[in-house]
């Protein structure tokens, strides 16, 4: 089977646009960052899998946010 290439991010921010949840993944990893209003998002894979408009997607689920630094 062939490796997933894009992530559905889930949690997090109530106010992450579909842009940013629709994640294409350049590799596969077990975690995904994002940058978003002054902080980092970062979301763990959860080993599930979902489809979406006739793709399979992996399920990546919040973890926690940092603060970027000034």
């Amino acid at each position: 089977m062939s490796p997933l290439t894009h992530a559905l991010l889930v949690d997090g921010p109530d106010d992450l646009p579909a842009a940013y949840r629709h994640h294409r993944l350049h590799s596969p990893t077990d975690k995904v960052t994002i940058t978003w209003c002054g902080g980092r998002e970062h979301f763990v894979a959860t080993g599930e899998t979902t489809e979406h408009n006739g793709h399979r997607l992996a399920v990546y689920r919040w973890s926690y946010r940092t603060r970027i630094a000034e």
